[in-house]
Formats: C-alpha cells, structure tokens, sequence
C-alpha cells in the first residue's frame, strides 16, 4: 500500500484522516473492504472468520512538515475464514510500501493449476489488475485477457455496476449489490473488528445476490 496507511504520510491536509480510526476511512474500511467484496462475489460468502486488527504506527510522520500525528486506525490486517462452499480463505493486508514483489497478489488455486491476481496497489477498485494462470504440468504461465477489458482502473468497477443495474432492469435480474448486500459487508467489517478486539472466531450470515463493488 501507498504512503498514508503506512509510517508515514505525505501531507496532513488530504492524508492525516486516513490515520484517524473516526473518520472511517481507514486501510479496513476501504482497500480492504473493497477487496473482501470482490472476493465474496468471485469465491463465495464467508460462514465463519477469525480476525487480527493492529495500528503498528501509532505515531505517523507528515513528510511535508516533518511533525508527528497520532494514529489509531489500523494499518495490519489478517483474516483466517471458511467460506460457505467449504474453502479455506486467508487475507492479509498491510500498510506502506512493499519491500519486493507487487502491492497487491491474490492467489486462487484449484484442481486444474491456480490463478493469480496482481496489481501495483491494493486498492483493488482502482488498480489496474494482471490475471496469470499456472497448470501443474510445468506449463508456461498464461496471461488471461478479458474481452472489453483492455485496461482495468477507476473506471471499470463504475462500468460493471451500470452494466449489471441495466442488465438487471431488462431482464429482471439481480446481479448487482444491493442495499442489503452493503449492510451484509459492513456487518462482516464490524466483526472482523469484533474478533479482532475478543479473539473469537465469528460465524456469519449468508448474504443474497452479488457483492462485486
């Protein structure tokens, strides 16, 4: 991740709120949360989870001043869950520049190879995500291309949803979110903080419908 949800921030005009666990903009409630949505809708609901929530920088450096915030929204976040077909699914997001590697990789491995999902940040409704397949037969990686979608960033995920919403009018289906599906989220974000906070695994609801946001 970027330099606000890490050791330090750049400026505290557009910056220091991320930090601020009251604002509700925070490494949980936005690349995290939109990641999560994105893995529900793809691999299905979570039945059960356990959390671990933690603010690793409590106090941030402003670059552009050289002074020191105090911080209290997390910047480190690992979830252990069950999703309701019965797979395993482990998420693990942390603030600040990678060290190596790429920002952001999500891994699904099945009975024929694995997929991987790449980009340069994880704010997964922003970036501009590389999908690669391995088979298990040594196979060379293949880059999978999606039709229409030459170039994925901001604008996708706004022209999914009013692709799915007109889609949804003509044919009078549900595909995209609903307001129920978004209190379904914001319900899982509140007990990953709830495990987090008691060191309870959590059960979960089973939502309805789509969650890809």
């Amino acid at each position: 991740m970027g330099h606000p949800l890490g050791a330090t921030i750049s400026d505290t005009k557009n910056e220091a709120y991320l930090r601020k666990q009251a604002s509700g903009a925070d490494l949980l409630t936005i690349p995290f949360a939109h990641t999560l949505a994105a893995v529900c809708d793809v691999l299905g609901s979570i039945r059960e989870l356990s959390a671990n929530v933690h603010t690793r920088y409590p106090r941030v450096k402003v670059l552009d001043s050289g002074t020191y915030i105090e911080a209290d929204a997390p910047d480190y976040i690992s979830v252990i869950a069950s999703l309701t077909n019965g797979a395993p699914l482990s998420m693990e997001y942390t603030g600040g520049h990678p060290v190596y590697g790429d920002a952001f990789s999500w891994q699904i491995e099945g009975t024929t190879g694995q997929l991987v999902i790449t980009a340069s940040t994880g704010h997964t409704q922003l970036a501009n995500i590389a999908i690669t397949r391995y088979s298990p037969s040594g196979q060379e990686p293949e880059r999978i291309e999606i039709a229409g979608m030459d170039h994925f960033g901001p604008h996708t995920n706004v022209k999914e949803i009013y692709r799915r919403l007109a889609s949804d009018i003509l044919n009078g289906t549900q595909t995209a979110p609903s307001f129920e599906e978004a209190v379904w989220l914001h319900k899982l974000i509140d007990d990953i903080r709830l495990s987090s906070r008691t060191g309870q695994r959590i059960s979960q609801a089973t939502p309805v419908g789509n969650l890809a946001y």
